[in-house]
Order: C-alpha cells, then structure tokens, then sequence
C-alpha cells in the first residue's frame, strides 16, 4: 500500500510539473509524414470534406510567409502544433484507415495517446474520445466493449499499474484520462 501511495505522489508531482511546463508559449511547427519538423511563426491549414489537408499557410523563422494550396502542393502532415496543443492526423473511422481523416486533439502523450473532439453545441454532432495503443490500434473510449474488451486488458498487462491503479476503469474524460497518464509514468 506504502509502494503504491508513493508512485500517486510522484506521479502527482511530475504531472504538475509537466503541465505548468506546458504553459509556457512555444513556437508553431508542423511534421511531415518523413518525419521532417517546420518551425514557424504563424501556422494555418485548411482540409477538404474527407478531411484531407488542402491548403496550409505559415510564417518562417525568418519572416517569409508560404501559402501552399492543392493536392499536389501541399506536403503531407501527420501534426500540427498550434497555441500550446498538438493535433495529430487521424482515420475518422476508426477500422478503416484508407478513407477519411481528422486533425485531433492529442489530450494524452505518451506510450498511450487519447484524443478527444468534444462536442460543439451548435455546429458539430460529433463527440469522439478514444485512445491510440503503442501497436497503432483505436479504440472508441466510451464504448463499454472496447473498454472491457481490448482497453483494460492492455493496461493490466503492465505489472506495475496492475499492481499500483487501484481506481476504476471508467470512461469520464478526467478520470480516464488521468488512469492513462498514470500508465504512461508506470509503464512507457
């Protein structure tokens, strides 16, 4: 019990840490599905209805703007990093990696990644919230199936959250997300 109170505190500090660090005003950048990082001043980008990216605007380093538009201009992107959040490219369906795609917002880094695109009253129906696994799977988090059936299952094969999460396994955003974050400390 001693064990486990210790690795809530440590992770309960480092968290802290982590996220007055993250407060902190960074530069814009983008990277490129081979792996080449752009940092920029400003940063812009536009996708088409199936959510391919079709236009992306920024500042260089060095103050000259670039304004690349169409299919055959625009490089391809896998992150942008934009006001202090990271959003990454992803299948909008996610058994089908071939078809449409959305920029999310990465909530969680780490070994384990969540995402979440809330629910925009008004203007968008849609409320997505799942979790990227280490091997490249998604899982819809507020699916009772795939939490019982693939997402728990993964976490309890680390020892050492096994051992140490005594909380549930739940799918409210805060909760899970903190559960994940712990995973990470534990187990990356």
């Amino acid at each position: 019990m001693l064990l486990r109170g210790l690795f809530f505190s440590a992770f309960c500090f480092i968290s802290g840490i982590t996220a007055w660090g993250q407060s902190v005003d960074a530069p814009y950048y983008f990277v490129t599905i081979e792996r080449d990082t752009v940092f920029c001043k400003s940063l812009d980008y536009a996708t088409n209805t199936k959510g391919f990216l079709d236009r992306v605007r920024y500042e260089t380093m060095d103050g000259k703007l670039i304004d690349r538009k169409g299919k055959n201009k625009v490089p391809e992107i896998v992150t942008f990093y934009m006001d202090g959040k990271t959003y990454d490219k992803i299948p909008f369906n996610l058994d089908d990696e071939n078809g449409e795609y959305i920029y999310s917002e990465r909530k969680v880094d780490g070994k384990l990644k969540v995402y979440i695109d809330p629910k925009v009253p008004g203007l968008s129906p849609v409320y997505r919230f799942y979790i990227r696994l280490d091997d490249g799977s998604y899982y819809k988090v507020n699916s009772r199936l795939n939490m019982s059936r693939y997402i728990r299952p993964y976490l309890n094969k680390c020892e050492d959250f096994k051992d140490a999460y005594t909380g549930e396994f739940v799918s409210e955003e805060e909760q899970f997300m903190f559960m994940i974050r712990f995973y990470n400390f534990l187990c990356d």
